[in-house]
């Protein structure tokens, strides 16, 4: 069957639901391809986020490892400087010097403006500033600055407890109890320790907040056990020599009483020659000879002359021999 145009009629149809399949089919493409583009525009994004995340990272990890390394080089850094420290202040045995010594190798070394050392008195009741690194700590020093070991001041409350305190300074803070410098930030006081006694406290101030941080505290505590280490033998050195000295002049004092008791009746001179040993009344130096006097704990208990067969000078290298 056919229209007035000459189509068939169901062909008509055939055409507009073909038509209608491929509109449906493209419109399907269509819709595939926009939900492909918005997959595709949403994974993209989140591909640059992670990429921007992974750069964030990296940048942090990169902040960390430099800080890290930062760290651990100023840690060697103070590590040497304490090994250099210890080095320098081991064989000074004046204690005056040894204080001085001590506190301008911290600021040197450790770039802190003020470091002081205090010495308990003999009644371990008052910490008196021995040595400064700073103009105004020395003043300080001549004055005789002395803090009470109590709880009241930092300094009093290390000597007293004998840990080590950090404190912090705000930027508006007045001079406080202790011997707090006007530019001060922050503040640590370390105690000086032999064996399980106080004997004093290291102070050091410096110009920054919080330059006190666990590792550095750490070191200069090994530094403070090194000056109170070092303070001790230098006292028990001392010490030692005044006893040393004080029994050389004793035994001294006894040599010549004993010498004496111990020549009575016996001779006091004998001759050495050639044909043998003889008692003589009296030693004296013979005009060309050459006396050697005989020492005894300090004192001279007696002499020897001798007398050379020829008439020629004593040399000074026989002269050595002879008093050796």
């Amino acid at each position: 069957r056919t229209s007035s145009h000459g189509i068939a009629a169901g062909s008509l149809g055939d055409w507009l639901a073909g038509s209608a399949t491929f509109v449906w089919r493209g419109a399907l493409i269509v819709t595939g391809l926009r939900l492909f583009q918005t997959e595709f525009a949403r994974g993209l994004e989140k591909a640059r986020e992670a990429f921007r995340a992974v750069q964030t990272e990296r940048r942090s990890l990169e902040t960390h490892v430099a800080e890290r390394t930062r760290e651990l080089e100023g840690r060697n850094s103070q590590m040497r400087a304490s090994v250099y420290f210890t080095r320098e202040i081991a064989d000074i045995q004046a204690i005056p010097t040894l204080l001085s010594k001590a506190v301008a190798l911290i600021s040197q070394h450790f770039g802190h403006f003020h470091a002081a050392l205090f010495l308990l008195d003999d009644q371990g009741k008052t910490a008196v500033m021995q040595a400064a690194s700073s103009e105004a700590g020395r003043k300080m020093v001549e004055d005789g600055y002395r803090v009470k070991v109590d709880d009241r001041s930092l300094i009093g409350r290390v000597a007293e407890r004998g840990k080590l305190y950090v404190s912090l300074i705000p930027d508006n803070a007045t001079a406080q109890k202790d011997f707090t410098l006007p530019q001060s930030r922050s503040e640590i006081a370390l105690p000086l320790i032999v064996r399980g006694k106080i004997i004093g406290v290291l102070d050091i101030q410096s110009e920054q907040s919080q330059a006190f941080g666990q590792n550095e505290a750490e070191i200069l505590q090994l530094l403070a056990d090194q000056i109170a280490a070092s303070i001790d033998n230098v006292r028990l050195l001392n010490e030692s020599q005044a006893f040393v000295n004080q029994l050389e002049t004793l035994t001294s004092q006894q040599t010549r009483p004993a010498w004496n008791e111990f020549l009575k009746n016996r001779k006091l001179a004998y001759q050495f020659t050639p044909a043998g040993i003889k008692s003589i009344t009296t030693s004296t130096k013979p005009k060309d000879g050459l006396k050697i006097p005989l020492i005894l704990r300090g004192q001279e208990i007696g002499s020897i002359a001798l007398k050379r067969k020829d008439t020629s000078d004593w040399g000074e290298a026989e002269r050595d021999l002879a008093e050796k």
